[in-house]
């Protein structure tokens, strides 16, 4: 019985035992699972108040099945529900490029020219939200500065694709109380690189501080490389703004540059070498004060420069506003930025005086016409040089008529030098005689060479910002735009660079062999091979195209392939002329005519023979 007893407590025992460990090891489960439950709870609360501490508007997480929630929410007076939401992004696609907004900020968010491409053959985004950042502020009746980079606004557009003639309007709207309303409307046009920008206010007295009379308008842009060389890019981009006097000016384009505009302006253009983004101001204009600024990061590979501009429009006293903006977001096209007629075309550096107008209309409306019937820009290039070369061949007739009269009296003027060997002076005067005499105009040679030299500088502002020449190709070059490399060096020397240029190798070999002609057509009169100035010019004439050697090689390929055109025809012109234009037999008699002549001073002879004159009696005054 008492063995029964003992067997029968033991067995309760065990069994108690085995109920309390099990209890012990549920327990210890449960509070290490609690445990880890909390932790797991400290953890998200320490994220969520890292994230207040950073001013998010809000944060959520998920604990087990519930929800833990902790709006962050900005004091914007009526404003302040727009503080929070959902940002939607909505793409319009026109024949020119597609478009992205987004209903936070209510603003373009990037642009893609669907026309062109990278230098590397990606899409061309001529800006996007990480480079561009457009905000608009004033006052709300609690006096609180309002944002509208930061609110989210209500918009029904969606997706949409147009085309041909039609347009589409999409509006960011901001329902506040009291039936009031601020909008964000833009209308974009299929056909166009020209996009309508509405600002407007409904019962505007009831959100906006009665004292606030600006509005501002923040907008700044980091200008993406497009191009091959960055390098050449800052060169051609900068801040340009016209003014309400219809003044076009610019920041420095070499350096940092900040300025306060004393009047109001017109329009604000971030221009690049070949493409720019303008905001205009269509009705009203931006007040004066406003601030301008670029900044350039030489050590930067993709930006080619920071612009900014704060800009400030005025408030009606009624608290409303309704201001009709536009932004230009395309190429750097002359003719479509003429048609807008407000001076965008003048960002375009076609040259100062004289040679702008020969660009203006000489050079870009041949250019234009040829394109309407030929694709290809290298031939377009040929034909507009041939037929300048046809416009001038009248000119360069006469010059080589001069040159050549003036070699026929070069035995007579050998002879002088020889009767006079010291006394240059009477040489000259003699040599001034003989011209007179014999109907030779000693300038007649240089008016046809000063009657080219603006077309020749005229096309030295045209090609590099030709937007038409941009990434086409032509023989070896494949892109005019940019310099022709048929070798890459495993060195650079100082301002040749580090490839060679096919095209600018070709134009000074021309314009060394250009010289060599016209040097041996000249008379070499003036003084002779002996005078000193006489071979420094010559010298100078062989000394410029090693120099354009250099100069040129890392300029665009059309540039030199278009010097080299023009040395090349007017070498075969020169043979031309001289062959078949030009007889000697008939200019001897001429001279021989006109020396048996009664002679009559021009004004121009008795100046230069007066001028002579004191000359010598100078130099024997200095003898005495």
């Amino acid at each position: 019985m008492l063995a029964y007893n003992y067997l029968s407590m033991d067995k309760n025992t065990i069994t108690g035992f085995i109920l309390l460990a099990l209890m012990t090891v549920g327990y210890v489960f449960y509070t290490n699972n609690e445990q880890a439950k909390l932790e797991k709870q400290k953890a998200v609360v320490e994220t969520i108040s890292k994230s207040v501490e950073k001013d998010t508007l809000s944060q959520s997480v998920s604990i087990d099945t519930a929800a833990l929630v902790i709006p962050i929410v900005k004091n914007l007076g009526g404003f302040t529900s727009f503080s929070q939401g959902n940002a939607k992004e909505i793409k319009i696609e026109t024949e020119k490029a597609i478009y992205s907004f987004n209903s936070k900020g209510g603003t373009l968010n990037s642009i893609t020219l669907k026309s062109f491409k990278t230098h590397d053959h990606q899409p061309l985004v001529l800006f996007d939200s990480n480079d561009n950042h457009l905000d608009l502020s004033f006052l709300n009746k609690e006096k609180i500065k309002i944002h509208t980079s930061e609110l989210y606004f209500e918009t029904s557009a969606v997706d949409t694709k147009i085309e041909g003639n039609d347009s589409i309007q999409i509006d960011f709207i901001l329902n506040l109380d009291g039936n009031s309303q601020y909008k964000h409307s833009y209308v974009i046009h299929a056909n166009s690189y020209l996009l309508d920008f509405n600002i407007s206010s409904k019962n505007g007295s009831q959100f906006m501080a009665p004292s606030n009379n600006l509005f501002q308008v923040n907008w700044k842009q980091e200008l993406p490389s497009l191009e091959q060389s960055i390098k050449e890019e800052r060169m051609y981009s900068n801040l340009y703004y016209r003014t309400v006097e219809h003044q076009v000016d610019e920041l420095s384009s070499s350096k940092n540059d900040d300025k306060i505009l004393e009047n109001g302006i017109q329009w604000v253009s971030f221009k690049q070498k070949f493409f720019n983004n303008t905001l205009i101001s269509s009705s009203t204009p931006f007040e004066k004060g406003a601030r301008v600024r670029v900044n350039i990061n030489d050590k930067s590979t993709d930006i080619v420069k920071g612009a900014e501009a704060d800009l400030k429009l005025p408030i009606a006293q009624s608290g409303d506003i309704n201001y009709a903006l536009q932004w230009y977001l395309g190429p750097n096209k002359y003719s479509d930025l003429r048609s807008l007629k407000i001076g965008l075309d003048e960002i375009i550096p076609l040259g100062w005086a004289i040679f702008g107008w020969v660009n203006k209309f000489l050079i870009i409306p041949v250019f234009n016409i040829l394109g309407k019937f030929i694709s290809n820009y290298g031939v377009i290039i040929f034909i507009l040089t041939v037929l300048l070369k046809l416009v001038l061949a009248p000119l360069n007739r006469k010059q080589l008529i001069s040159t050549t009269k003036m070699q026929i009296l070069k035995p007579e003027i050998d002879e002088l030098k020889k009767k006079y060997p010291n006394d240059k002076q009477m040489v000259g005067a003699k040599q001034m005689e003989l011209f007179r005499n014999a109907g030779v105009n000693p300038m007649g040679g240089c008016l046809p060479m000063l009657l080219q030299m603006p077309i020749l500088f005229a096309m030295y502002r045209f090609f590099p910002n030709s937007i038409e020449l941009r990434q086409a190709p032509f023989l070896w070059a494949t892109d005019l735009s940019h310099y022709d490399s048929i070798y890459t060096l495993p060195f650079t020397i100082p301002i040749y660079g580090n490839h060679v240029s096919l095209f600018t190798l070709l134009m000074a070999i021309t314009s060394v062999a250009y010289t060599k002609i016209m040097m041996s057509q000249q008379s070499m009169s003036v003084g002779g091979n002996d005078d000193m100035m006489a071979m420094q010019m010559k010298m100078m004439q062989y000394l410029t195209p090693f120099m354009f050697l250099f100069m040129f090689n890392s300029f665009s390929a059309a540039l030199s392939y278009y010097y080299f055109l023009f040395n090349f025809l007017s070498i075969v012109q020169t043979y031309v002329l001289k062959k078949f234009f030009i007889n000697e037999d008939s200019l001897r008699a001429e001279i021989e005519f006109n020396k048996k002549q009664p002679k009559k001073k021009s004004a121009w002879q008795s100046r230069m023979e007066d001028m002579m004159e004191q000359q010598k009696a100078i130099q024997e005054k200095k003898k005495k």
